[in-house]
């Protein structure tokens, strides 16, 4: 199936300059990041968690896996490699 939308852009999660593509019309679980693979909603969490707390790198964070896609974030916020 060919992608119906890429886009470049930066990805809060992975932090490199991607594209994001689609094969589907429904982009909230479709609109992958080449780098990470992550999805539109994990990205969007780790803006705010950015946005908020940049030295978030530096903070005891616990990691509650309440879902296998939550992964991608989970990672970032306990410092291991997403990609």
């Amino acid at each position: 199936m060919k992608d119906l939308i890429k886009v470049q852009g930066h990805c809060p999660i992975c932090e490199k300059d991607v594209v994001f593509c689609s094969k589907h019309a429904w982009l909230r679980d479709h609109f992958f990041c080449s780098g990470c693979g992550s999805i539109p909603r994990e990205r969007a969490l780790m803006q705010v968690i950015g946005n908020y707390y940049s030295d978030y790198r530096s903070l005891k964070v616990q990691g509650n896996h309440f879902s296998s896609r939550l992964s991608y974030t989970s990672k970032t916020l306990l410092g291991s490699p997403v990609a």
